[in-house]
């Protein structure tokens, strides 16, 4: 606001639109009026073309005409790519399947369905961030204890069950099975894999705690959760064998972080060290699946060497562990290379 004072003329206020409006407000609406359009027309593509899209998504080959894994025959136990012959002395009864071909036939035809996911769930916490903006923050302290120890545990059990089949290919068959060879699809590997990919469903329900108890949700996390989930929905669809290498490395640092965040939500102080690990313990995971995706590439397209995992899945994990090596990196510098301030005297 502005006061402009002239001869002979009372004192009045004038504003000025432009400061008392700010640009990021203005963006602010813009984006929201672009998201509800899009949102809308998304919607109505869905309802009138409902038939046509759900039969496009079961013929549709995402993987480019690749060479996928599929079951062979009725009733039969034969796969057509090369696979673990792992067999585990001990399988819980919830680790069978009705059907594995049911099990590997639904995540090929409907992965697809984490992109509109991944979309609604970006839409839906900026409209929760708005719908919290003059509401009080939520201490949802024991909800959250309890989210993070359940997470935590399931990453552990998740862990150890998939590390046991990935340890005995490494041991027989070296870095070139256990990246290039997939796992046994008759083993509890399909089982964990498929809840692994389920699994980053729930994932979303960390920023909705976020947002609830009003803390700052930065590009990183949410970007993070969207892509994560795409890439493993695809992954475990065409059930290329880096994927077990990836999800093993996504148990290993969620069987760290999510019980560090349950004694974080539980109010018990923690050493600012161990958040400084937990970070470097991420960003190993990016750049080791960038090694992982680099072998694959340079096996398959430069030696002519079978790998299990099509190129539409190297470049999607190519860029995805590039990008968030980038952001992890760029965070980690942020958060912890930079000196305290000097208080004054």
């Amino acid at each position: 606001m502005t006061v402009e004072m002239t001869p002979d003329v009372n004192i009045a206020p004038t504003f000025d639109v432009k400061a008392d409006k700010p640009k990021s407000l203005e963006k602010r609406v813009q984006v929201n009026k672009m998201t509800v359009s899009l949102s809308l027309t998304l919607v109505m593509i869905f309802t009138v073309y409902w038939r046509e899209i759900k039969e496009f998504v079961k013929t549709f080959d995402p993987f480019l005409g690749s060479r996928l894994v599929f079951y062979e025959g009725a009733g039969g136990q034969k796969w057509t790519v090369p696979h673990s012959t792992y067999t585990y002395s001990f399988k819980a009864s919830f680790e069978n399947f009705k059907s594995n071909e049911w099990a590997v036939n639904f995540m090929k035809r409907y992965w697809l369905i984490s992109i509109p996911l991944a979309y609604f769930y970006y839409y839906g916490i900026h409209r929760l961030q708005d719908f919290m903006k003059n509401r009080e923050p939520m201490k949802l302290t024991k909800t959250l204890v309890a989210w993070n120890i359940f997470l935590g545990l399931f990453s552990i059990v998740g862990f150890v069950r998939t590390f046991e089949e990935w340890f005995y290919v490494i041991r027989n068959d070296g870095i070139y099975g256990t990246i290039c060879t997939t796992f046994n699809p008759e083993g509890p590997t399909l089982f964990w894999s498929i809840m692994f990919a389920i699994s980053k469903i729930f994932e979303l329900g960390d920023t909705v705690f976020l947002v609830l108890r009003k803390k700052p949700v930065i590009f990183l996390h949410y970007f993070h959760h969207m892509l994560v989930m795409v890439i493993v929905f695809s992954s475990i669809a065409e059930m290329s064998a880096p994927s077990q290498i990836f999800m093993l490395m996504n148990y290993v640092a969620h069987s760290i972080m999510y019980p560090y965040y349950a004694i974080m939500a539980a109010g018990i102080r923690v050493p600012r060290p161990i958040a400084k690990c937990i970070t470097t313990v991420q960003i190993t995971q990016m750049f080791l699946g960038v090694y992982v995706t680099s072998f694959v590439v340079y096996k398959r397209d430069f030696q002519g060497i079978y790998c299990q995992q099509t190129r539409f899945s190297t470049l999607l994990a190519y860029g995805t562990y590039v990008a968030f090596g980038y952001l992890f990196v760029k965070f980690f510098i942020k958060a912890y290379s930079k000196k305290p301030a000097k208080k004054e005297a």
